[in-house]
């Protein structure tokens, strides 16, 4: 049996991805970032002593922002964003 220019094109590209998904599951990535489960850019909100949101409705974020009950945003104590039909 005789294979067409065009199998034997489809064979050799299919052997050249299983060769990398098999290195990429076996070589230990050197500078990878260390995978923490979030975005490398995610924020962190802020708590109260307990662990609990703060009970006066606003979130705070360790970035210096705080969204108030009305889901208005403030950045380092600055309105940055206002909610539609939310009052300030």
């Amino acid at each position: 049996m005789k294979l067409q220019t065009t199998e034997m094109l489809v064979l050799g590209l299919a052997g050249i991805a299983v060769y990398m998904i098999w290195r990429s599951q076996t070589t230990p990535r050197v500078n990878a970032p260390r995978d923490t489960g979030k975005p490398l850019d995610w924020v962190d909100e802020i708590f109260d002593s307990a662990g609990k949101a703060f009970n006066n409705g606003w979130r705070y974020f360790e970035n210096g922002v705080a969204i108030d009950p009305s889901g208005n945003y403030y950045q380092n104590g600055q309105m940055v964003w206002q909610a539609p039909g939310a009052g300030a």
